[in-house]
């Protein structure tokens, strides 16, 4: 697909992040912060400067995914996809603002703030779930 090529030219910001590793634990972050925000696309495999990340099949992908989706609670809905580039695959997640306010595992409830994702404050809650 062309869209991953356009979206690999981009920076990280508020609706995009990159990691280079498909790590369930920042995967788990990045997505509860894109749905208790704007949403926002998440690229694994390729590290926020661009370059590619580690080299994993479609497979590990999937399983940090699952993975991932175990420590929010509720699960953030996701689409994704995968592109094999240079004998390894860069994968796409796709994840909308939501109607429901999400934690993770351990409590915490992230917000997306620029290029990081950050703990909510009290206020913070009480907007999106008054939302």
């Amino acid at each position: 697909m062309n869209f991953s090529k356009s979206i690999l030219r981009q920076k990280p910001g508020q609706l995009l992040e990159f990691l280079p590793d498909p790590d369930p634990q920042l995967i788990a972050e990045t997505l509860t912060a894109f749905a208790n925000s704007e949403g926002g696309a998440l690229v694994l495999g390729v590290a926020p400067d661009g370059h590619l990340g580690t080299i994993f099949v479609e497979e590990d992908a999937s399983d940090a995914l699952q993975s991932a989706l175990r420590l929010c609670k509720p699960p953030v809905h996701t689409d994704w996809y995968a592109e094999e580039v240079a004998g390894g695959v860069v994968v796409i997640l796709r994840v909308e603002r939501s109607g429901q306010l999400h934690s993770l595992a351990d409590g915490r409830i992230l917000v997306r703030r620029g290029t990081q994702n950050v703990p909510s404050d009290s206020v913070m809650i009480e907007q999106m779930l008054a939302n």
